[in-house]
Parts: structure tokens; sequence; C-alpha cells
């Protein structure tokens, strides 16, 4: 989010991608992100079993996943 909004401060016009948790993200975050330039977001998912999550130490669920 701070990277964000220096590019934005700052008139940057750059595209860049990132590597990001899916949890937790939400609409803004994701309209911030592609109005500083960012055109390529990846992320992973391991697993949907909860008790996988849970011995990977993940600290989402498979509903936050399915959010």
């Amino acid at each position: 989010i701070d990277i964000c909004n220096e590019i934005l401060r700052r008139g940057l016009k750059v595209n860049w991608g990132a590597r990001a948790r899916l949890y937790p993200f939400d609409e803004e975050i994701i309209n911030l992100l592609k109005k500083a330039g960012c055109n390529r977001l990846h992320v992973g998912v391991e697993s949907l079993d909860r008790d996988i999550l849970k011995y990977m130490r993940k600290g989402i669920t498979p509903e936050h996943i399915s959010q």
C-alpha cells in the first residue's frame, strides 16, 4: 500500500508486478494497485485443505481463499 501511495504521490508512470498473499485483499486494494501501475499480481494457493493450511501455518482458511 505504501509503495502504491508513493508512486501516485510522485506521479510516476510505471508498470510493475508483485507477488502477494491472497488474504486480506479487497476491491479497494486491487484498485489502488491498478491505479499505481500494477499490471501483474501473482498469488499462490497452496491448498484448500484446512488441515494442510494449518500445518503449513498459512494463517488463512479455505473460506478466506474462496472470498
